[in-house]
């Protein structure tokens, strides 16, 4: 056998597979090593690796070399594991040229005559169906949908927007007979199970959802109908459902249910973006919207174990909903919203351990969760009183036990340990340290988290209940009470109130002795009859604690930040993958044996929602090149579940579903040649079908492409390790080339007779066995020596230089981490520091600022106050004087020009005068100034003064009322804003205007926005007087400020029609331009785009200002009074053309009223000069002249000039002191 082994196999620097002579091998040993078994090939290397005359006759350090990877290899493959070939190990084998296999030959004719026998198959045992399992979806595949699926649900969509929430009822109708044809057709193309039809794991599919909105559209029709809609998911205009609101619901699943359609399960990325929409929108409502999240976040946990998927997304998710669970523990303990905490820590344990076991499933795949440390410590609060935890806790990772979120949660487990608990299932440890007032100082320490601090709120009540039971029983019966506020500090509550409260639902007595509030709690006659401190389960739970200390840790942040902490579940390394199990459920006739078996596990690289699937799909079997004319095979079910050939495959992405039996639809048409030998069938041959692995396309397979095999290069590096075998058990398989990427095709594995097909090569027959021959003394031994070297001596480089480069890279990486750590501390202690003083130097500055402004405010007050007095006083005592002495229009003119109300004004002026040294007293700075002066309001009392001067009203007229209309596009700019704090605007609700009213002696003017449009009619624009048209305002960037000005131009076209259609007086318009896109357009190019040059022939249109607004060098302050003063100048009531109609009819009706009295009145004198009057009218005359001694006073001619001048005069002073009132 050594000779054997001596003479055929030699060392030669090979490129990663080993080959023999085909006529030697299968002449000596027979065809039975070139059978279906030969996935067993190469593991006869290291035994023929003997002692006599092989590469162990070589240096004693290749020798230790050789035996202790021949230890290796036969250890791995005792023990049934799959093994990988290096490349050292591949490099002790020599590889023979073609040449060389020619000339050499065959060994023996027949080496049955040595003692050699026919290897026998033996038929491979198929793997029991109840060890296969399903495997866990550790990534995202890539999202497909069927476009049928999408096409039905795009029409149940278009249903659902034209129906308009009209009829609800027949739309779900009519969906439930589209459901049941979408179930069919699902069930045809294998996305679905079928109802109530029996299946076992071997038939099962790989489920997937294809919903992409929050809701599935037929779950939002039959909500709507049932009226099973939560405020959250209505539109607020139509209070209907609404699609971009609505969340799935959850729904439990009842037996007699059919299983969910893919239309009614959201994909991963479809359920992280759903979380998503409730953490931005619906995480602040908290506690009103508990348990609309609660059950929504239930629900997309739900979907996640439909689709068995447990990816990035699943990850994330769950881990923001145990967050999630967290808050709402804390929140809805200090709300009085109905909750129960029971259920919440029901749906928080279970979401946890989804976490524990996907944690646990990333590690055995050579995976690492950059979060699992956090919630590893949340599993351990959890549970508290289970000690198994921290027997599990050690056997994970370094990185992981030695976590500070780890460390400080085995903290609090061993601080909180107690050993008078009385519960179910709870062992009391020997030595609990019953540190009770310790775990609440570290609870409400900035070492805490917040999230860990919620968790942990929930054994608040327990660990203070035992806490009170061990005090009772610790201190001597005869000990004075206990200080209610020493307890409420040794417990940790928030309030003595709130101590009490739980003190008396224990039943435990609160006394007061001399003022102080006490406990006795060591009354013994108490503690054994009235005090219920024996079981914490002896009475109902106490209501669910809520800590106000807690709300410090959060630091004005929002809900949203905590659930959002974390590292992202992305940039995770695999270093290998669980294999998948999919069986056919029907066999295949073809010719081909059917292989469904395990599949190859894949190489996958990243853990992100597109780089991994757990069940790569198969691809159709391409066509055969008919030149290769080559046989592929595959590895058997009995191979170990690791690749033995280390093959790298990439990663296939198809669609979420497909039928296991469409994997071995392998029809005899796709069949390759014949090779040119052939294998003699046998009747025994196992024709029972054999699972092996779709190798992908672009992998190396084994496969016997010519009668002479192709060898490979030596710079190959797909090396296979060499396990032990026995000699029998000898195979060879030859490589196909990379450049012929073809599926794998297995052909049933046949037994081979005694009789071979192989036509036999040249040869050089030996009918003697010859002398042995040292390998030393062949002549390929130098080429051989050297290939070795060169292959030893690249292996060793390129893995020093994997090792060196690995440490350098590590070393640089760390550098940069630490820099960047040191950096970013120091950034954040400087602006730390830096706002620190910042913060109480403004502090300081306010408070002065403050100091004085109040002070000085106070002390005007004082001063004004008593000023007004000393006035009303001087005022009342005057005018007292002034109603003395104006008795007659004479004594009138002459106090007129006596009394002066001068003293009134200087008063006046001295109250305003003060008033304004105390406002210029004040410290404020100039940037200050200059926003107070942009916002004050306009002198509006000046304004009106300026429009009295040349206005002139008859003595029969009234005070003249006009309007100013503001048109402004849009209220809520901050140019409007502006405008409304400018002309002191106030709300008009009745109206819904906003308007302000200023009136002196002659105008009564009312400055108003445009209403609305049933009140824009002929009364609204017949006061008005002047406009202020706002233009140019390009709100969006789509309109250029030509194109609005241009339509601006339209508006106040408009404008001006209605007002000369329908205005009294003529009209001054102040055109505000605001170019607010920074076009550089002039002053003349607005003119003309708003076609102002037009209007000049408008007879009602007194003047049009057009200013400015964005000049350069121009202050809008500034530009606004001017023009305001401008039109109050120009003003003088001149009536327009329609004005001036209505005051000519309004007079000509008054002349002919008048006319009408004067009428009455003469008819009324001549009935008294009629003759029945003569006669008594003598009479009474000759009575008064009877009666009167002395004829009557004739009545005094009066002075018209005199009459005319004092009634000037009297209405010159009323004017003068209701003008000086006012002010």
């Amino acid at each position: 056998m050594s000779s054997f082994g001596s003479s055929t196999i030699a060392n030669g620097a090979s490129s990663g597979n080993i080959f023999a002579n085909q006529s030697n091998f299968g002449n000596f040993l027979g065809e039975s090593q070139l059978n279906g078994n030969n996935q067993t090939n190469f593991k006869a290397a290291s035994v023929f690796n003997n002692d006599n005359n092989n590469i162990n006759t070589g240096s004693p350090e290749k020798n230790a070399n050789t035996k202790k990877t021949q230890k290796q290899t036969n250890k791995s493959y005792q023990n049934g594991k799959s093994t990988s070939t290096t490349s050292k190990q591949i490099s002790n084998l020599q590889v023979f040229k073609e040449s060389d296999i020619v000339a050499t030959g065959a060994l023996f004719e027949q080496p049955e005559r040595l003692g050699f026998n026919h290897r026998r198959p033996t038929e491979v045992r198929s793997i029991p169906k109840y060890f296969l399992t399903q495997p866990k979806l550790l990534y995202t595949p890539e999202f497909v949908q069927n476009p049928w699926d999408q096409e039905n649900q795009n029409k149940l969509t278009l249903m659902e927007a034209e129906n308009g929430g009209r009829d609800y009822q027949g739309l779900y109708e009519d969906m439930q007979k589209l459901r049941e044809i979408e179930r069919t057709k699902m069930e045809e193309l294998g996305l679905v199970d079928a109802e109530n039809v029996a299946k076992d794991l071997t038939e099962a599919i790989s489920f997937s959802g294809s919903c992409l909105d929050m809701c599935p559209v037929f779950e939002r029709v039959r909500r709507q109908l049932e009226n099973n809609v939560k405020a959250l998911e209505k539109d607020p205009i139509s209070n209907k459902i609404s699609r971009e609101r609505a969340v799935k619901a959850f729904s439990r699943p009842a037996a007699g249910q059919p299983p969910p359609l893919p239309s009614d399960v959201r994909p991963p990325h479809v359920l992280s973006q759903t979380l998503n929409y409730l953490v931005d929108n619906i995480l602040q409502q908290l506690p009103e919207a508990h348990s609309f999240i609660w059950d929504r976040t239930r629900s997309i946990r739900q979907d996640f174990t439909y689709q068995n998927n447990f990816g990035p997304e699943a990850v994330d998710c769950n881990e923001r909903i145990v967050r999630i669970h967290l808050l709402s523990l804390h929140i809805m303990a200090g709300s009085d919203v109905e909750y129960s905490q029971q259920q919440e820590l029901e749906q928080f344990n279970k979401a946890l351990q989804t976490l524990m076991e996907i944690y646990q499933d990333v590690r055995n795949n050579g995976g690492k969760s950059p979060n699992e440390a956090e919630f590893r410590a949340y599993h351990l609060l959890s549970h508290v009183r289970d000690p198994d935890l921290e027997r599990q806790i050690q056997k994970l990772p370094d990185e992981v036990y030695n976590d500070k979120l780890v460390q400080l949660a085995l903290r609090f487990r061993k601080i909180t340990t107690q050993n008078n608990v009385v519960e179910r299932g709870v062992t009391n440890l020997v030595g609990a340290l019953n540190l009770y007032t310790e775990f609440f100082r570290l609870v409400y320490s900035e070492e805490t988290p917040f999230l860990m601090a919620c968790l942990l709120e929930t054994h608040f009540n327990e660990i203070r209940f035992y806490a009170l039971k061990a005090i009772s029983r610790s201190f001597h019966t005869k000990t004075k009470p206990y200080a209610i506020q020493r307890l409420q500090q040794v417990l940790g509550f928030d309030s003595v109130q709130k101590l009490q409260k739980f003190l008396g639902y224990y039943d435990i007595d609160i006394i007061n002795v001399n003022g102080e509030v006490l406990v006795d709690l060591f009354n013994k006659e108490k503690l054994e009859t009235t005090y219920k401190l024996n079981s914490f389960h002896e009475k109902a739970k106490y209501s669910p604690p809520y800590s106000t200390q807690l709300d410090d840790k959060v630091k004005g942040l929002d809900w949203k930040h905590f659930v959002n902490s974390g590292r992202p579940n992305t940039g995770v390394a695999f270093n290998s993958q669980p294999p998948t199990v999919e069986i056919t459920s029907k066999p295949q006739q073809s010719g081909f044996v059917n292989l469904s078996s395990f599949k190859k596990p894949e190489t996958v690289n990243t853990f992100d929602s597109t780089s991994l699937q757990s069940q790569p799909q198969p691809q159709p079997q391409p066509q055969p090149q008919p030149q290769a004319q080559s046989q592929s095979f595959q590895i058997p079910n009995n191979a170990p579940h690791k690749n033995i050939f280390n093959f790298k495959s990439e990663i296939s992405s198809a669609p979420g579903s497909i039928k296991p039996s469409n994997v071995n639809s392998i029809s005899s048409a796709t069949e390759p040649a014949k090779p040119v030998f052939s294998f003699p069938s046998n009747e025994n041959t196992s024709k029972s079908n054999l699972k092996s692995n779709v190798q992908n396309s672009q992998q190396p397979v084994q496969s016997f492409n010519k009668p002479v095999p192709n060898f490979p290069s030596p710079t190959e590096s797909n090396l296979n390790k060499v396990p032990l075998t026995a000699p029998s058990s000898l195979s060879f398989g030859f490589t196909q080339p990379q450049k012929e990427k073809e599926k794998e095709k297995v052909k049933p594995l046949e037994q081979p007779d005694t009789k071979v097909s192989i036509p036999a090569p040249v040869r050089t027959s030996l009918s003697v066995v010859p002398e042995k021959v040292k390998l030393t003394q062949s002549k390929m031994f130098p080429l051989a020596l050297q290939q070795v070297f060169e292959q030893i001596l690249q292996d060793t480089i390129k893995s020093e230089l994997q090792v060196v480069l690995s440490k350098l890279l590590s070393k640089y990486h760390n550098e940069l981490e630490r820099k960047k750590v040191i950096h970013s501390l120091g950034s954040e202690l400087y602006d730390a520091f830096l706002r620190e003083v910042m913060y109480e130097c403004v502090l300081e500055a306010r408070a002065a600022q403050f100091y004085d402004s109040h002070l000085k405010k106070r002390k005007m007050k004082v001063i004004i106050r008593n000023s007004k007095k000393a006035v009303n006083k001087l005022r009342e005592k005057k005018m007292k004087m002034y109603e003395l002495k104006s008795v007659t229009f004479e004594k009138l003119k002459k106090n007129k020009r006596r009394l002066s109300i001068s003293s009134f004004e200087s008063n006046s002026s001295f109250s305003k005068r003060k008033r304004h040294d105390s406002f210029d007293v004040s410290v404020i700075s100039e940037k200050q100034h200059e926003v107070h002066e942009l916002w004050s309001p306009i002198n509006l009392s000046e304004f009106l003064k300026n429009c009295s001067e040349n206005l002139k009203l008859k003595i029969y007229q009234n005070n003249l009322d006009l309007k100013f209309l503001l048109i402004v596009e849009n209220w809520r700019t901050s140019y409007a804003k502006w405008l409304n704090s400018k002309l002191g605007l106030k709300a008009n609700m009745t109206s819904s205007v906003l308007e302000n009213s200023i009136s002196n002696d002659k105008i009564n003017l009312l400055i108003t926005s445009m209403p609305n449009k049933e009140q824009l009619n002929e009364s609204f624009f017949a006061n008005t007087a002047f406009i202020l048209f706002e233009c140019g305002l390009t709100i969006s960037s789509v309109t250029s400020i030509q194109e609005k000005l241009q339509a601006d131009g339209k508006i106040l076209k408009k404008i001006i029609s209605l007002i000369d259609k329908y205005s009294r007086y003529k009209v001054s318009i102040i055109i505000s331009f605001w170019d607010v896109s920074g076009s550089s357009i002039t002053s003349s190019e607005v003119a003309d785009l708003l076609h102002l040059t037009q209007y000049s022939s408008v007879s009602n249109l007194k003047s049009l200002v057009l200013c400015d607004m964005t000049t350069k060098n121009g202050n809008i302050n500034t530009i606004l009074s001017q023009a305001f003063n401008k039109v109050s100048l120009e003003f003088n009531g001149e009536l327009s053309s329609t004005g001036s109609k209505r005051e000519y009819n309004e007079t000509k009706l008054k002349s002919s009223q008048t006319q009408q009295h004067k009428l009455q009145k003469l008819n009324h004198s001549i009935r008294n000069h009629k003759i029945l009057n003569i006669d008594n009218s003598n009479y009474n005359s000759s009575i008064i002249e009877e009666s009167t001694p002395s004829a009557s006073p004739k009545r005094k001619k009066v002075d018209d000039n005199r009459a005319n001048t004092s009634l000037s005069q009297l209405q010159d002073l009323t004017a003068e002191i209701r003008r000086k009132y006012k002010k």
